[in-house]
């Protein structure tokens, strides 16, 4: 139950964030309130950001470390990987964040035989990308 709330849950919460980042104002200094037609240039500069927002770099994802299709022998997998600084990952069941550069790894457990890992991308904008990866655990025995 808990599974299938959860991504509407994040949604939600995403949505609230930008919308949040959006509508968020800038306050009238001392100056702007003495000459109202410096507002017009406030306006015309928070355009102006606005556009620049727009012009963030597209999300993407790369996955350095497992490479698709690989066999591995140890049932704690490393997955290294990159994306824009400070993007929200999910792999499988699990969350982070990648840091101010863009990295992130961690380790996670996997079953003998041929397991799928999907892991998901996204930035605060609501963007994402995902990549599903495929890995054989081999037995030692």
């Amino acid at each position: 139950m808990i599974k299938k709330i959860f991504p509407f849950f994040l949604l939600t919460i995403l949505i609230l964030i930008v919308y949040a980042f959006v509508n968020k104002s800038t306050p009238l200094n001392i100056e702007e309130k003495k000459n109202p037609t410096s507002i017009t240039s406030t306006i015309n500069k928070n355009q102006e950001k606005g556009k620049l927002s727009a012009n963030q770099p597209k999300i993407f994802l790369q996955i350095n470390q497992p490479s698709e299709s690989s066999t591995v022998k140890s049932s704690i997998l490393k997955i290294i990987g990159t994306t824009l600084p400070n993007a929200y990952v999910f792999i499988n069941d699990l969350e982070l964040r990648s840091d101010v550069i863009g990295n992130f790894s961690t380790e996670i457990t996997i079953d003998e035989g041929d397991n799928e890992i999907v892991i998901v991308v996204s930035d605060e904008l609501g963007n994402s990308a995902e990549k599903d990866i495929r890995v054989a655990l081999e037995s030692t025995e």
